[in-house]
């Protein structure tokens, strides 16, 4: 009994230390942010928007008012954002690029060797979209977060792991719709009615709730540019040098508007096959996840290079694990930007995300092909 004491009271005094750490390191993260000279740079552009956009509960959509780029985050995305309304533009920007970072840190996954962790850490944390993300103040780490917890919770059959994914991922739907999809049709064939119904209880209070408060001004700021006009909206970058969708890219590359549905079509249906060839059953691999992210990512109208970090979390980091070579190297390559003049960046960084998100694609196609069994050893929710 006493054993059992000492190991609790042990774990009690660990926990309390953990706790102070991320509070002191958090504090200090706050102060540094606070004491940046951003001013008259680009800097926290992405987060003055979604601020502007939501600030003290206000909630506007698209570009109205005074917000910097708009906001397009769907209504039910604004209930883990309207927390961070109510502090100062430093202050919230710093606390959102903290929790970014400690996501980070919880999704590589773990292996034995704690050297190798702790490299894997530090890889991801300090790629060029990692980095570009905190500066820009961008969501990504939230996405990451909703990924890892739809897949935690498909394998552990838990409904509201489960649905707090799928609302934290689709955040940033464009990047996530395919992966949603094809886990929502998996979850109808393998789960319980019980855990089913569960599931969409919560789903469905929450969105329906969100879309009361705010889907009316969200569909208006996303589909409808002018009263003549409905589509998605250019104002969210669509086609732009910023967009590294596969239907942008090639149409900027002068590829035939005829051709590029069918290279669509064509990925689309490698994608499904890979996954009807090897099924996931009742264990979700790493493998499907970023599989089905990278392709959500080169079919979505729109897609930011920002979202490339998720790609390097959920697909490049667990391959470093599982096939050395291959994970350094594109690991590699999501460093290279760091060597390109600003006036490459600008004017061609968007062609080299997409290439490396289709290049990430057909290596994680022939690994889906090619699994004998699943490599638990590298779950991104372990």
């Amino acid at each position: 009994m006493s054993a059992i004491r000492y190991l609790k009271s042990k774990r009690s005094i660990d926990i309390i230390i953990i706790s102070i750490s991320i509070l002191l390191a958090g504090s200090l993260f706050i102060v540094a942010f606070h004491l940046l000279p951003i001013e008259n740079t680009s800097l926290g552009l992405d987060w003055r928007s979604i601020w502007e956009s939501i600030n003290r509960g206000h909630v506007q959509f698209g570009n109205q008012g005074d917000t910097i780029g708009g906001m397009f985050t769907p209504p039910w995305g604004i209930l883990f954002l309207l927390p961070f309304s109510f502090l100062p533009f430093r202050e919230s920007w710093a606390l959102i690029s903290y929790i970014t970072l400690i996501i980070l840190c919880l999704v590589v996954p773990k292996l034995k060797n704690q050297k190798i962790d702790i490299i894997s850490i530090f890889l991801l944390v300090l790629s060029f979209p990692s980095l570009r993300n905190l500066a820009d103040g961008n969501l990504e780490g939230l996405v990451i977060a909703g990924i890892a917890l739809i897949v935690w919770g498909y394998n552990t059959s838990a409904p509201i792991l489960l649905s707090l994914g799928i609302l934290l991922a689709t955040i940033k739907f464009q990047e996530t719709w395919l992966f949603c999809f094809v886990i929502l049709y998996y979850i109808k064939n393998n789960w319980l009615v019980s855990k089913k119904r569960r599931m969409l209880v919560i789903l469905g209070i929450t969105i329906t709730a969100s879309l009361l408060l705010w889907g009316e001004k969200w569909l208006e700021a996303l589909f409808i540019t002018n009263p003549n006009e409905v589509g998605l909206t250019s104002v969210m970058g669509r086609g732009s040098l910023i967009d590294i969708s596969l239907s942008a890219t090639l149409s900027r590359l002068g590829l035939s508007k005829s051709i590029i549905p069918v290279i669509g079509l064509l990925i689309l249906g490698i994608t499904i096959w890979c996954i009807k060839c090897n099924p996931p059953g009742s264990f979700w691999s790493w493998q499907h996840t970023a599989l089905l992210i990278s392709a959500s990512m080169l079919l979505a109208p729109y897609v930011s290079g920002n979202s490339f970090l998720t790609i390097v979390a959920i697909g490049i980091v667990p391959l470093l694990k599982n096939d050395r070579f291959l994970g350094i190297a594109l690991m590699i390559l999501a460093y290279i930007p760091y060597l390109m003049s600003r006036n490459f960046l600008y004017s061609y960084q968007a062609y080299y995300w997409t290439g490396l998100v289709f290049i990430t694609w057909v290596i994680l196609a022939w690994k889906c092909l090619s699994m004998s069994s699943q490599p638990k050893e590298v779950d991104i929710t372990e």
